[in-house]
């Protein structure tokens, strides 16, 4: 707005009290001027890895934002302790793995000096593995990291931002366009014939089609990989996924995928939850007995759920035979989960018989 319009919005955003901290403002203005400093950034020995993003944390600074970045190592067995924090300006896309140029340099604060980690420039870089993983839920076997069509598709996904599961959502006329801006200049139609194939699946909205859309969100190939079956999952429309999906795919506020639980923001994001209030009824109701420890749910507490009672037998309706002891039931215009309320009998029985001993 300022360099179009000459509109200066939010110029008072530097006195909102963001850290009160003397040594955490004099910390990040101190990353700010180097970030501030291209000349000296750009004669600088730059290393490259790939990596997954973990965390971006916007910093305010003087009027100016910037990005304190943590990630880890794209490979199965990063962890926690392998992360690593960074600082830039750019905006970096946290879907996917990406491949991250980085420069150390030196700051002075409290008359100390102090190494801080710049990230230089970044672009996607989904790993090969991962499309090789994921094109087996289909049944296929296929090399993709060397394909001209692979360069493309990360061309694209770090200029426009977007993610596999907004290509699957994109207009037609969208998606051609990108299809034919991956097509440029190959040889071959691994890649985009895999997303096409995709597409089209979850456009028919066959089972399965929860499951996929969440593993494109992210494409992370540990999670892939715990998913993936040897053989077809028949309630899975045949895909190679693993029997233990099926909940994840009917019922996916609910129940989590195999050893991965989904955050609730990445499933907003992926699966249309305006037909799923009966799930969010019952993610509140399991949720306030597990943060809040409040095993019975008045109905006051959810008035924002229209109908309730119709929530909860659509809820219990849809729960596979096995998974009954999940099902939500009232008593006195309170809600509660079976299995639950079950664990707190069972556990004042035995106290009874302890004491009665």
């Amino acid at each position: 707005m300022k360099d179009n319009y000459e509109i200066e919005l939010l110029e008072n955003l530097h006195k909102f009290p963001l850290n009160t901290d003397t040594a955490f403002t004099q910390y990040y203005e101190a990353i700010e001027k180097v970030l501030e400093n291209k000349a000296v950034i750009a004669r600088k020995t730059i290393q490259h890895g790939r990596f997954y993003i973990e965390k971006l944390h916007p910093v305010i600074v003087n009027d100016v934002i910037f990005y304190e970045v943590t990630f880890i190592p794209a490979h199965d067995k990063s962890s926690k302790f392998d992360r690593i924090i960074a600082f830039t300006k750019q905006e970096i896309s946290s879907y996917y793995a990406v491949e991250l140029h980085l420069a150390e340099f030196d700051i002075q604060v409290l008359e100390r000096r102090m190494p801080i980690v710049v990230i230089v420039d970044w672009n996607v870089s989904i790993r090969a593995c991962e499309f090789r993983n994921f094109a087996k839920i289909f049944g296929l076997s296929q090399e993709y990291g060397e394909l001209k069509e692979y360069s493309n598709l990360m061309k694209l996904l770090t200029q426009s931002r977007m993610n596999l599961v907004d290509l699957m959502d994109a207009s037609d006329e969208f998606y051609v366009n990108c299809i034919k801006y991956i097509r440029e200049g190959t040889r071959n139609n691994l890649i985009s014939s895999l997303l096409t194939n995709c597409r089209s699946f979850i456009s028919n909205g066959g089972a399965g089609t929860n499951v996929l859309r969440y593993l494109l969100y992210h494409l992370n190939n540990k999670i892939i990989k715990r998913q993936l079956s040897v053989n077809q999952c028949t309630e899975l429309s045949n895909l190679y996924l693993r029997y233990q999906c099926i909940p994840f795919d009917k019922v996916p506020f609910n129940f989590s995928l195999v050893n991965h639980n989904p955050s609730i923001s990445d499933l907003f994001y992926c699966i249309d939850y305006s037909s799923r209030k009966h799930e969010l009824f019952a993610r509140f109701i399991k949720n306030n007995t597990e943060r809040n420890g409040a095993l019975y749910t008045p109905v006051n507490e959810v008035q924002y759920f229209e109908e309730p009672e119709i929530l909860v037998e659509k809820y219990n309706g849809v729960l596979y035979k096995k998974h009954q002891h999940l099902r939500i039931e009232s008593y006195k215009e309170h809600f509660y989960i079976k299995e639950y309320e079950d664990y707190v009998r069972n556990i004042i029985s035995n106290l009874l018989k302890h004491t009665e001993s």
